[in-house]
């Protein structure tokens, strides 16, 4: 058994060796073998600032697959790196380029890089690209550009013909261009933490599926029913939209009808209009969570064709008869993914939160009345009935949601002149 092992543990040692005896890992490195492909290799380098001496010392270039290079965390060295620094890295599969500061970047800096696919350049404070530096990566696929100083999409993203996968997250954009329509096989963009304060989904590409506007300042969408069509997520967290509309009423702030996840979390929305869902056929999940919302009447959320789950909690909801329906949801095809922090406003005490369950327990979902009468009263039709009430002209008259319950309580409260 010793023997075997022995014999097994030669074999690593030989197979390590036998490939970094004709490829020198560069200063400040890292190199592993491929798994599968024991003839290639995959670096990580700490460099103070992106080196090109380091690089063009490699003694077999062809052999890296993959490439990550990360600079120092606030380091004040800006690189500065010369025309096709990483030509002779020919069969390079994935570059990543971390925190190395670039206040120019050539245009030719991927030049000779044919077979990259994915191209990682984040946290550089890059505030411009060449227009044609993506023209040497034409099979590029995933583009993450996050963490840096652009104001605007790139024009030079127009050469990704074959990108599916975007992220411009954490820059300073604050408006789109046309630049990504004609990016017709792009299918997921992330752009999270930017300035963007509207967003016209004519500004997309056709075949978009996923998109991550989290954090921005967004108060107004754009929507038409030719655009936006294959978009199945919209991640719109924390921005400022104020309402949401139906597709009936226009084009402003409608949701896209091919949606069946909607995180709409931590805005500013009052209210929804009615039928401000019945677009949305095919909605599995939206989230309404950390919002204004006094009034979720149902007719709201009617439209799906499934069952769809619902998010509430942290909104002002009144503890108001309409709201009774939330309990019995699943009834509607909906569930309440968070009844349980649901939480109402009492109509009689403006600043006492309750949870609503509780509200519904204790009978206290209260309702506006002109007139009413009590359970099994057999004279309601008459002007002068013993259990028929009407409201004074003077008053705003309130009653429990449930009058067939003996712990029924009637409210009234003088109109304020």
């Amino acid at each position: 058994m010793r023997c075997l092992l022995q014999l097994v543990l030669n074999l690593l040692i030989w197979r390590f060796s036998a490939i970094f005896a004709y490829f020198d890992c560069p200063h400040r490195c890292q190199c592993y073998e491929d798994n599968e492909q024991s003839t290639q290799v995959h670096l990580i380098c700490k460099w103070e600032q992106i080196n090109s001496t380091s690089l063009s010392n490699l003694s077999r270039p062809e052999l890296i697959r993959t490439l990550t290079i990360r600079c120092p965390y606030h380091s004040p060295k800006v690189s500065t790196p010369i025309p096709a620094m990483f030509q002779r890295l020919r069969n390079l599969d994935r570059l990543e380029i971390d925190r190395c500061l670039m206040e120019n970047v050539p245009e030719t800096l991927f030049a000779g890089l044919h077979q990259l696919y994915s191209l990682i350049m984040k946290n550089g404070k890059i505030s411009d690209l060449p227009r044609e530096i993506f023209a040497h990566v034409p099979n590029l696929m995933m583009l993450d550009l996050s963490g840096n100083q652009l104001r605007i999409e790139p024009y030079s993203l127009k050469s990704l013909q074959n990108l599916l996968h975007l992220d411009l997250s954490d820059n300073n954009i604050g408006f789109l261009t046309n630049t990504m329509v004609s990016l017709t096989k792009l299918k997921v963009i992330t752009m999270n933490n930017n300035r963007l304060t509207n967003i016209d989904f004519r500004r997309f590409p056709e075949h978009l599926t996923d998109l991550s506007l989290r954090h921005n300042q967004i108060s107004t969408m754009h929507y038409l029913r030719a655009t936006a069509r294959h978009l199945k997520r919209l991640d719109l967290a924390a921005n400022r939209l104020e309402f949401i509309a139906g597709l009936a009423s226009g084009s402003i702030n409608v949701l896209p009808s091919e949606l069946k996840h909607v995180d709409l979390s931590e805005n500013r929305i009052k209210f929804l209009q009615e039928n401000a869902l019945g677009h949305l056929e095919h909605l599995v999940l939206i989230d309404f969570k950390n919002n204004s919302i006094k009034e979720a009447k149902h007719s709201s959320f009617k439209g799906p064709k499934g069952e769809f789950k619902l998010f509430l909690a942290n909104n002002p909801l009144s503890c108001h008869c309409m709201h009774k329906w939330l309990m019995h949801s699943k009834l509607k095809n909906i569930t309440i993914a968070d009844l349980e922090a649901v939480q109402c406003v009492s109509l009689m005490h403006p600043h006492k939160m309750m949870l609503l369950k509780l509200a519904v327990e204790r009978n206290d979902l209260l309702c506006k009345y002109s007139n009413m009468c009590e359970a099994n009263c057999e004279c309601c039709e008459r002007s002068m009935c013993s259990c028929r009430f009407q409201c004074p002209p003077s008053c705003r008259c309130l009653r429990s949601a449930d009058t067939s319950s003996p712990r029924v309580c009637y409210q009234f409260q003088r109109k304020k002149k």
